[in-house]
């Protein structure tokens, strides 16, 4: 500092001009000679901010503090400014007369927008020297912006000296051709003409207007003086009263420039982007696990806070030798867990000394890479990249691959990757979906399992395949399919190696199709992961490679995320038809008329939420007084739980006949579920070995024979029995009652003596497994579902139904039956398996198709079995089939005037969504 009268004896003022400027000759500098003025430096476009130059003269110390003051619009000014310009301005303050001082102007031939560069060296060179002066800089906010580049930016995080920004708006505004090439795509991100971007330079930023006055002026930097580290001080034009809002000026913490326009707490925006997602997870593991390290791609440093906030702890990855990784290496045999940060470009660019170093070692690093740095920055105008990260991923040896879909899971995949004994590698998506997918439980935190994706909905028809920033994608896509009527299984795939073989395995055997999304064109990416695995595996369910670069690739541009949805949608309804062989899938066929009239039918609905709604309608259902005292009773020699007699009783509204007259209704529902309490007491006994005594005493007892003779049962058959003598009572007394009883009893004998059969059919199958074949399962066992008795039993209460329908109405019915039957060993042959219950049909058509013999089921291996089933496609066999009764049910129907059809269809198809969706539960 001067003191008081003290004349300024060395150059003060160093000046860099604009480009293109060219050596200029000196300027002459003089200071005002009034009285009580201050020594103020008055060159050219200096006296545009008289104000700023006596501050500065009346703060800083000419002998030996430094002004590097940048030139702006220079050809507009005059080369020397009357001292006079300033008189008006408040200078009470200043020091006492002195001579006039020349000041020698110290000048560069040097483009504009240097002045920060040149500060930030002199500030280096006194710091080294020992010498702990004021260095400070003043620019336009525009040139500011123009000169910052990643290694300016990188400088400024870690001086330490005192240097000040005085930053001045010029007033103009800046557009994307005034910006150098490492600023590109940044000018639609600040708010160029309040400059508030520079409160994210990460240095205390106070914000006065120009012309504030000279007291204002002082106090900012007297304030500036006192904390003795560097700062911003913003010179900002005046703002109209009603929209002035001042800048914190008492924001003294440190924080990060952003890039992408976000900043840590401490800046502008607390938005979180993927890199500072990765420096916070970083910093919470570093705070409990000394061995976490970070080894950074030289370019990447400036953009990655960790290497700031934990420098002791933070290793350049040098690009120049010809084994980058010795260091890392030697980090990692150390007993360090070095989390790698490197960008798609430099993978492709070192893979070799990658796989060498690290990964055929096995050496336990995590790999993150940050593909969103080597983007365009205006995508739209972009040439997508023909290839994918991920196929040079998939090339590393030993090394886990992981995608995540959201910041949630990139934070739990660096908390795995800690347990992992070899490489893993983490892409990370372009665009990050943060709160795209939420957690389906309270345990978001709980670890992930090495190659196991996740299921975020189950489906039929196609499955989605998705990763990264693709999921929220999928998920759009499945509910359009679902309004269209296509069942659509949605999984966030998570891993490309390993990837989730169980459930391909699966999928492969239930749904049409797979569609894989992602990012990029693929091309050895994630889709031909997954294709070479199925091949593996012997499964022939067609597969669609796509995503966002696939489909962009294919346009030859890049697309919105809205269209890229109705891509994917259109391309699982053509997947689904071509699975189906057909042109057309199901649902979208032209209109049926049934019963003589033109309907609109609309296709099935068999998306999850549907399932979902028809398993929380059967789980919040309350049983009938009368069904609940006959579960009782059942309870007694039973075990099947009590959702299956809630399912039992929504089912039976659904798919009774509509004509039964309201009044009689519910009794014949309940009616119903006590038949199938029935069949199943006979059901449990018949898929049992060694029994069929025993059933042969049930069958009597429920087709109301004499009773035979039980001397040779245990006390615990002969106490069964007594409990299906008791419902079989109340049955037929209840039956009796109907108004047709005596029109069909005869018929109603009939359709449960082929129910009695079938029961003989399964033990004599269980008994010898020879026995199974696809045909005499379709002609035997769609009678397991009792529901031509069932219409029957309607029938019995309709005295004016026309018996000249009868047969086309039980054509009709016996497609609905099949249509049960399907949606039943859906949902029942997994849990049959451990039952040793072989008797549904995708057991008979595996060991017809060669997928698997008598021998595996006498001593079935469960997972075996499952493995065969689902590979085989039998599951996509019967629901096929499904479809194929549907349309038989459809021609049917449109000869019968007297009933209506359509609802007893839609009845039929909740039905089978009610199957589908009580898997594992009934």
């Amino acid at each position: 500092m001067l003191a008081p009268g003290q004349i300024p004896a060395t150059k003060f003022v160093d000046v860099v001009s604009p480009s293109g400027a060219g050596p200029q000759s000196e300027i002459n500098v003089c200071r005002t000679a009034s009285p009580g003025a201050a020594d103020v430096v008055t060159a050219g476009f200096l006296t545009d901010y008289p104000e700023l130059v006596a501050a500065l003269a009346r703060v800083f110390d000419p002998t030996c503090d430094r002004i590097v003051w940048e030139t702006w619009e220079a050809d507009r000014r005059s080369p020397v400014t009357p001292a006079s310009s300033i008189a008006n301005h408040d200078l009470s303050q200043s020091r006492s007369p002195a001579e006039p001082v020349d000041v020698s102007r110290w000048f560069s031939e040097v483009r504009a927008g240097t002045g920060l560069s040149l500060a930030l060296g002199m500030t280096e060179a006194r710091h080294n020297l020992g010498q702990d002066h004021w260095i400070v800089v003043v620019a336009s906010t525009n040139n500011l912006f123009r000169s910052l580049s990643h290694e300016l930016i990188e400088q400024l995080q870690i001086v330490e000296s005192r240097l000040l920004i005085v930053a001045v708006d010029d007033g103009r505004p800046l557009s994307t051709s005034d910006l150098s090439p490492p600023n590109i795509g940044r000018a639609g991100q600040f708010d160029l003409l309040d400059a508030r971007w520079l409160s994210e330079l990460g240095l205390p930023c106070s914000a006065p207007e120009v012309g504030c006055g000279m007291a204002a002026l002082l106090d900012e930097f007297q304030q500036i003086v006192q904390m003795q580290s560097p700062a911003v001080l913003h010179l900002r034009p005046p703002a109209p009263a009603a929209l002035r809002t001042e800048l914190p000026t008492e924001s003294r913490g440190r924080g990060v420039l952003r890039l992408n326009g976000h900043a840590e707490p401490g800046g502008v925006d607390a938005s979180t982007s993927a890199l500072d997602a990765v420096t916070d997870e970083l910093q919470l593991l570093a705070r409990t696990d000394h061995r976490v390290v970070a080894v950074v791609q030289d370019s990447l440093r400036s953009r990655f806070a960790f290497c700031r906030k934990q420098p002791n702890r933070s290793y350049v990855l040098p690009s120049a030798e010809r084994a980058p990784f010795t260091r890392t290496r030697g980090l990692a045999l150390g007993g360090c867990r070095p989390f790698i940060l490197v960008t798609g470009r430099y993978l492709q660019q070192a893979l070799d000394q990658l796989a060498e170093q690290l990964c055929d070692s096995r050496q336990p690093v995590t790999l993150i890479v940050d593909s969103a740095i080597d983007a365009p920055a205006n995508e739209s105008d972009s040439t997508l990249r023909s290839n994918s990260d991920l196929a040079y991923l998939r090339l590393l040896p030993n090394t886990i691959v992981a995608v995540p879909g959201s910041e949630r899971d990139m934070r739990r995949m660096l908390r795995w990757s800690m347990d992992q004994s070899g490489p893993v590698a983490i892409a990370l998506p372009r665009r990050m979906a943060f709160g795209a997918i939420e957690p389906r439980d309270p345990g978001h935190d709980q670890p992930i399992e090495t190659g196991r994706a996740d299921v975020l909905t189950e489906g039929l028809d196609v499955a989605l395949l998705a990763l990264g920033s693709q999921v929220p994608l999928a998920m759009r896509a499945a509910e359009l399919l679902s309004e269209q009527g296509v069942s659509v299984a949605v999984v966030d795939a998570r891993f490309v190696n390993p990837l989730d073989c169980d459930l391909l395995r699966r999928l492969g055997g239930e749904i049409g199709g797979f569609v894989t999304l992602e990012e990029e064109a693929s091309h050895g990416g994630f889709g031909t992961a997954v294709l070479e695995q199925l091949a593996a595996d012997g499964i022939s369910a067609p597969v669609l490679v796509s995503g966002e670069g696939a489909i962009s690739a294919s346009a030859g541009r890049a697309m919105g995320s809205d269209e890229i949805v109705r891509e994917i949608v259109r391309q699982a309804t053509d997947l689904v038809d071509h699975a189906a062989g057909t042109g057309e899938f199901y649902g979208s066929s032209p209109r049926r008329g049934i019963a003589g009239g033109a309907v609109s039918l609309a296709p099935p609905d068999f998306s999850p939420a549907a399932l979902e709604r028809e398993k929380q309608l059967v789980a919040t259902r309350t049983l009938s007084p009368e069904v609940e005292e006959w579960y009782s009773i059942y309870s007694q020699v039973g075990e099947r739980r009590r959702f299956l007699w809630q399912w039992c009783e929504q089912g039976a509204e659904l798919t009774t006949l509509p004509f039964v007259p309201r009044e009689l209704f519910q009794h014949v529902c309940q009616t119903k579920v006590l038949s199938i309490m029935l069949c199943v007491l006979l059901d449990d006994v018949a898929d049992q070995k060694g029994r069929e005594r025993f059933l042969e005493v049930l069958l009597k007892i429920v087709d109301n024979q004499p009773t035979p003779d039980l001397a040779e049962l245990t006390e615990h058959e002969k106490f069964y029995v007594e409990i299906t003598r008791r419902l079989s009572d109340i049955y037929h007394e209840r039956v009796q009652k109907y108004p047709c009883y005596a029109a069909y009893a005869d018929l109603l004998r009939y359709d449960q003596l082929q129910y009695f059969n079938t029961m003989r059919y399964s033990q004599l199958l269980n008994q010898n497994l020879w026995l199974l074949n696809p045909v005499e399962h379709d002609l035997y066992l769609p009678h397991a579902m009792d529901m031509m008795s069932f219409a029957t039993i309607d029938l019995m209460c309709v005295p004016d139904f026309s018996c000249r329908d009868l047969g086309r109405l039980r054509e009709a019915l016996w497609f609905l039956q099949c249509m049960g039957r399907v949606g039943n060993l859906l949902c029942t042959w997994r849990r049959e398996i451990g039952q040793q219950d072989f008797t549904s049909g995708v057991f008979a058509r595996a060991i017809a198709q060669g997928d698997l013999t008598v021998e595996q089921l006498r001593e079935p291996d469960a997972r075996a079995i499952e493995s065969a089933i689902l590979k085989g496609g039998h599951e996509r066999y019967f629901l096929q089939r499904w479809r194929y009764y549907r349309e038989c049910f459809l021609a049917a129907a449109q000869s019968i005037g007297s009933i209506d059809m359509l609802q007893l269809l839609e009845g039929n198809e909740r039905f089978f969504r009610m199957h589908l969706a009580s898997r594992g539960l009934i």
